[in-house]
């Protein structure tokens, strides 16, 4: 089985299951804390990332279309875990 089988395999798993979480967790959990919570989770897979392909150095430009995608990511988040809680 090739690496990037493996790997698609991996994340289809894994959001299918992340998905499966945030509509548990948006029942006890407010959806500003959970979004912080989520997001949090995500910050050791990108160091790991960035180990991993020996990118330590952010490139200046980068900052600000990546500060913009993390605004977007946050409202949006938070958004659809409002919409899942008011759906239920």
């Amino acid at each position: 089985m090739s690496l990037g089988l493996l790997v698609t395999l991996a994340a289809s798993v894994s959001w299918a299951v992340f998905d499966g979480l945030r509509k548990a967790l948006v029942r006890h959990v407010r959806s500003g804390a959970l979004v912080v919570l989520l997001g949090l989770g995500q910050v050791p897979v990108f160091a790991a990332w960035l180990i991993w392909s020996q990118a330590y150095r952010l490139d200046a430009g980068y900052v600000a279309p990546a500060l913009g995608s993390v605004l977007l990511n946050v409202v949006a988040n938070y958004l659809f875990l409002e919409s899942v809680r008011r759906s239920e």
